[in-house]
């Protein structure tokens, strides 16, 4: 399909800051604020063959670090490298809440099961849990000696996990902040977690090289896997529990496909790369952030090569690349029906697009 654009040339309009862009893509309008800095942001070229950038979010985010959407598919959290957590209405547009209360850069968020509470991990060496419906701070976890790089929520609601560049990993009562233990064994920052969906399992992963997995019930170390070069940068379990994705820093550039329960590695992805000499090679790099697709047969990443790419996990095919965001992809979530992308870029880029995935259940119908 076609992405045609209204008016020729583009018209722009420049809105406080921000620039919005019209096209009409399959018949439907869409469109898109775009930040950088506080001038207009370069018209994205050759917009999108099969999948449409619906938007971009305005404010005052900074780079982005972390991107987390509720359950209900409604809400959509933002961490940059500004001290203020951002939460919009993924449908709207409409910025709801503004969480102030962090001292340093807000380098994780995630939101509960429910809805309605929101963790955040900080440079600041804190994590901040929030009541999501009024943005009322609820109370301040301190136990890390350096920052909190991410944090995560068990999907019975009652446990919380951190990791930080202290090299520790902390477990939490979500309700209460008390600390119910650490986990030692990281030796170098622990960069990434996920719990997995009956939350038996805590996969973690480091600077060092490694991903560990953990039971999140006892504390025990249950493997410790290894294999790429650089730190592990991201983490993720399939919607089933079985599988794991992980990606790596600059001296591999992969997506590793594992199997949760016994460690074996099923694939490797070559994951994202970047030209030089002019076209003439290519080298690897980072696989920033990933996210399963809701049925678990689809895998998003982004990279430091400013795109976003969709697999077939089944046949490890790239269905896709996503152009649009000026430097590192440095998060990615899925709305809960698989209709909806969301992608955070960091450094220079500050922008938070919103993809239109084709269909009534968009993520399995690319596929065929």
């Amino acid at each position: 399909m076609s992405f045609e654009l209204l008016n020729t040339p583009l018209e722009q309009l420049l809105i406080g800051g921000f620039s919005l862009w019209l096209g009409l893509w399959s018949g439907s309008l869409i469109y898109g604020f775009f930040r950088y800095g506080h001038m207009p942001f370069n018209p994205i070229p050759a917009l999108l063959s099969s999948t449409v950038l619906k938007r971009a979010f305005s404010g005052e985010v900074g780079g982005v670090n972390s991107l987390a959407i509720s359950p209900n598919g409604q809400t959509l959290a933002v961490g940059g490298s500004e001290e203020t957590i951002y939460v919009w209405n993924l449908d709207t547009g409409e910025e709801l809440l503004t969480l102030e209360g962090h001292s340093g850069s807000i380098y994780s968020v995630a939101i509960s099961p429910d809805g309605q509470s929101l963790a955040s991990g900080s440079e600041d060496q804190t994590i901040k849990i929030w009541n999501l419906d009024t943005g009322e701070e609820l109370f301040t976890i301190e136990g890390h000696s350096q920052a909190v790089d991410c944090v995560v929520i068990s999907s019975d609601r009652q446990t919380l996990a951190s990791g930080s560049d202290d090299q520790t990993i902390k477990i939490w009562n979500l309700g209460t902040g008390e600390e119910l233990c650490t986990l030692e064994g990281h030796s170098d920052a622990v960069l990434c977690l996920a719990i997995s969906p009956d939350g038996q399992t805590l996969v973690s992963g480091s600077a060092d090289k490694t991903i560990k997995i953990w039971n999140l019930q006892t504390g025990e170390l249950l493997n410790t896997l290894s294999g790429y070069e650089s730190e592990v940068l991201s983490v993720a379990i399939s919607p089933d529990g079985q599988t794991l994705a992980s990606g790596s820093g600059f001296l591999d550039g992969e997506i590793k496909i594992w199997n949760l329960q016994t460690g074996t590695l099923l694939q490797t992805l070559p994951g994202h790369s970047v030209s030089f000499f002019y076209g003439l090679g290519r080298q690897a790099a980072s696989v920033d952030a990933i996210a399963f697709s809701p049925h678990g047969t689809m895998l998003v990443s982004g990279g430091s090569d400013r795109t976003i790419k969709i697999w077939n996990l089944s046949t490890g095919q790239l269905i896709r690349t996503l152009h649009g965001h000026s430097d590192f992809v440095s998060a990615v979530a899925i709305s809960p029906d698989g209709q909806t992308l969301v992608s955070g870029g960091t450094n220079s880029d500050e922008a938070i697009m919103i993809w239109q995935l084709k269909g009534p259940s968009a993520i399995q119908n690319s596929l065929t």
